[in-house]
């Protein structure tokens, strides 16, 4: 995030253990965002393409209320990991 030029990045869950729905908090630009950071590896234990990253209940009404609270827009950030390589994506 650091080379995307974001600031005043930090760890939600710094400040309370498992902050439901986000991860991190960034600036950039005049606006706020709080991303939720998922990650998974590519296949699963029997080689089948693993096909979920887990969102946990109630995703959109948690991320709704970290929105409210930090005024800010809600991100997620997928991280897929193979043997040798790994994709990240960001999604709003």
């Amino acid at each position: 995030m650091v080379d995307e030029r974001y600031e005043k990045v930090f760890n939600l869950n710094d400040n309370k253990f498992n902050y439901p729905f986000a991860d991190l908090y960034a600036e950039k630009n005049g606006k706020r965002y709080i991303i939720s950071v998922k990650a998974r590896n590519k296949y699963q234990k029997n080689n089948l393409l693993n096909s979920f990253y887990k969102l946990g209940n109630n995703m959109y009404e948690k991320a709704k209320a970290a929105e409210n609270e930090y005024r800010a827009e809600a991100y997620w950030m997928a991280l897929q990991f193979d043997t040798l390589t790994y994709l990240v994506y960001m999604v709003l």
